[in-house]
């Protein structure tokens, strides 16, 4: 079990974010529009929830499991601002939780908008391998029960909100410059509850 969860440790927002770039620079250059978007939008969530994290575990300075005195007993024991400048003092909330559920609900609300006959499998298992670097951290004694529901929640967050955002605002700047201007012309997007017509005109 320590084999495994150390092989899951590896899968971190550093890891995440690079292979996110490295598909978006490759789908690009192949011009594989879907996969491009996808993988930028998924970038886009997994950053902002890690830099969410960042910002939150700094000044709460929750010690680790591993760290904390009595050991693995006392998840009360908060150092404030003191997680900016040890290791040992950000456990609240699980960076590596919140940028692997960020991916996957990323994937997930992709898939909403382009194939959702397909979500009643894919998202059981993009979830379950989300859940798995949580599940490491918790094993090696990094991170307590709700570093890892905190860090899900903000991935789960930012994975649907950027998703949705993009979709809604077809135009927004940062699809623009990444993806090229949008496709002029009428679109219809399916959103919750009904379905947005969108009319792009090139100037």
């Amino acid at each position: 079990m320590r084999k495994v969860a150390e092989a899951f440790t590896h899968v971190q927002e550093t890891t995440l974010t690079i292979g996110g770039l490295l598909t978006y620079g490759v789908a690009r250059l192949a011009g594989s529009r879907d996969v491009e978007t996808v993988a930028l939008h998924a970038t886009e969530a997994i950053v902002a929830s890690s830099i969410t994290s960042q910002v939150v575990r700094g000044p709460l300075g929750r010690a680790r499991p591993k760290d904390a005195r009595p050991i693995f007993e006392d998840q009360y024991e908060f150092h404030w601002f003191d997680g900016f400048r040890h290791f040992q003092y950000r456990a609240f909330p699980s960076i590596h939780a919140a940028s692997s559920f960020a991916l996957a609900t990323a994937i997930v609300t992709e898939l909403h908008y382009r194939s959702p006959s397909a979500n009643w499998y894919v998202a059981p298992i993009a979830y379950t391998v989300a859940a798995g670097p949580g599940y490491a951290r918790m094993y090696l004694g990094q991170h307590w029960a709700s570093d890892i529901f905190m860090g899900a929640f903000v991935g789960a967050f930012y994975g649907q909100r950027v998703v949705n955002y993009a979709h809604l605002h077809p135009s927004n700047k940062v699809d623009h410059f990444f993806l090229g201007s949008a496709t002029p012309g009428l679109s219809v997007v399916p959103v919750r509850g009904g379905l947005t017509l969108n009319y792009v005109i090139q100037f």
